[in-house]
């Protein structure tokens, strides 16, 4: 666990944190730290994170998704920028996820009126007609890891 929220940290994002594979609960909330997160991700043994109200910049990678064990992830009150990767619809643990306030972009599909296809083809940058017309199904791209895609084998 490393907890340091609601101090007066200031600086870039502790590069340390960025290696630290073993992480479980990484709370870094109300603080003065800037810098880009774009590197920061796949940790697979991450639960809980809460780097929310600091001055963090770049934007959500892929990566994101392979953290199966989180449950929570808070990273609002930011200056993230472009698409919430396709990735993150793949943490079936998460409970919490809190984006808000960051500069995000893309589509968030009405759970009233989903889409057809894909349920993320409306802000995936590369979708093709085909996730449009028919879900994707579930595959194994990896040992133990699956993904529902059309792509994942393109």
């Amino acid at each position: 666990h490393f907890a340091v929220a609601s101090n007066n940290l200031v600086g870039p994002f502790p590069s340390s944190l960025l290696s630290c594979s073993s992480l479980v609960w990484l709370r870094l909330e109300k603080n003065n730290l800037k810098g880009d997160i774009t590197k920061m991700g796949a940790y697979p043994n991450l639960v809980y994170i809460d780097i929310s109200s600091n001055k963090l910049f770049g934007k959500l990678h892929d990566h994101w998704g392979g953290c199966h064990n989180l449950t929570m992830l808070r990273i609002s009150n930011n200056n993230l920028t472009r698409e919430i990767p396709q990735s993150m619809g793949q943490l079936s643990q998460l409970g919490l996820l809190d984006l808000s306030s960051n500069k995000l972009e893309g589509e968030i599909p009405s759970p009233i009126n989903a889409p057809k296809g894909c349920k993320f083809c409306t802000r995936c940058p590369y979708a093709k007609p085909v996730c449009h017309e028919k879900p994707p199904a579930l595959k194994e791209c990896a040992p133990g890891h699956l993904v529902a895609c059309h792509l994942v084998n393109e």
